[in-house]
C-alpha cells in the first residue's frame, strides 16, 4: 500500500480517538469533516489531480527549516460570528495551526513554542482586504505566546504594498499582490516582517510567510485548494 494511503489510515485512528475521548467540534458545514496531514523527513509533493479530487481545502506548510508538509482543513469556526471564520488545520501528530483571513492566530503543539492568541479592538486589515484603498495600513494588537508565559504584549503592524509577483501554486504560475507587514513589539524592542500574497481582485491570502510571535520559527504556507 502506498505511503500516502497508510498515513491517511493512521489519521482516521486519531480522529476516532478524539471522538472516544469526547472532543467535540463546533463547526459550520464542515461538521462531519476530518483533518489530514502528511508528514515526513522530505518535502511532500502531492499530485495536482489528487489535490483537486480531495473534497477538502488544503495547503502546503513549512515551519522553519523543516520539511514541507501537506495539510487538509479539519474544521471551521465562527462562520456567523466573525468577520472572517477561523480555519483549523490539524496534523496527524496533533499539531494545529489556526488561520483567520490568512493570518496565523493560534498554534498548538509546535516544537519551539506556540502562539496562544491574538486580539485587537479594531479589525485586522487582512480581514478588511488589503487590496482596498479604504483599508487602514496600521493595526495595533496584543499577542500571547508560550513558553515563558508571555501575555498581553502590545504590537504595532504597518503594511506596505510591494506589487505583483508570480507565485507557483499547484503547478501553475499565478500573479499575486504582495504586502509586507512590519510588526514592532515596543516592550521587547523587537521587529519582524511578515509577507502575504493576495489575489488582486478578492484580496484573499493565497500564500504567506509569518512569524506568529517573537522567537517562534517562521511558518510558510501556500493554499492549494481554498475553503469555499
Amino acid at each position: 500500500m502506498p505511503l500516502i494511503y497508510r498515513q491517511i489510515q493512521s489519521f482516521f485512528l486519531l480522529v476516532a480517538l478524539f471522538i472516544l475521548t469526547g472532543c467535540s467540534q463546533t463547526t459550520s458545514d464542515l461538521s462531519d469533516s476530518f483533518s489530514l496531514a502528511l508528514f515526513g523527513t522530505k518535502d511532500i509533493a502531492v499530485p495536482t489531480e489528487r489535490i483537486n479530487t480531495l473534497p477538502y481545502a488544503s495547503m502546503y506548510v513549512r515551519q522553519g527549516t523543516g520539511p514541507r508538509v501537506f495539510v487538509v482543513l479539519g474544521w471551521v469556526e465562527g462562520m456567523d460570528s466573525r468577520l472572517s471564520p477561523q480555519l483549523k488545520w490539524l496534523s496527524a501528530g496533533e499539531e494545529m495551526i489556526v488561520t483567520e483571513a490568512g493570518r496565523i492566530v493560534k498554534t498548538v503543539n509546535l516544537g519551539n513554542g506556540n502562539l496562544s492568541a491574538i486580539y485587537a479592538e479594531q479589525p485586522d486589515p487582512l480581514s478588511l482586504g488589503l487590496h482596498k484603498k479604504t483599508t487602514p495600513l496600521t493595526w495595533q494588537h496584543t499577542l500571547n505566546w508560550q513558553p515563558g508565559y508571555h501575555f498581553g504584549y502590545s504590537a504595532i503592524s504597518t503594511f506596505e504594498k510591494k506589487g505583483i509577483e508570480s507565485v507557483l501554486i499547484n503547478g501553475y504560475s499565478t500573479e499575486l499582490l504582495r504586502f509586507d507587514e512590519r510588526v514592532f513589539v515596543p516592550s521587547l524592542d523587537v521587529t519582524y516582517t511578515n509577507s502575504y500574497w493576495l489575489t488582486p481582485l478578492s484580496g484573499k491570502v493565497v500564500s504567506s510567510q509569518q512569524t506568529p510571535a517573537p522567537g517562534m520559527d517562521v511558518i510558510k504556507f501556500t493554499i492549494l485548494k481554498p475553503f469555499a
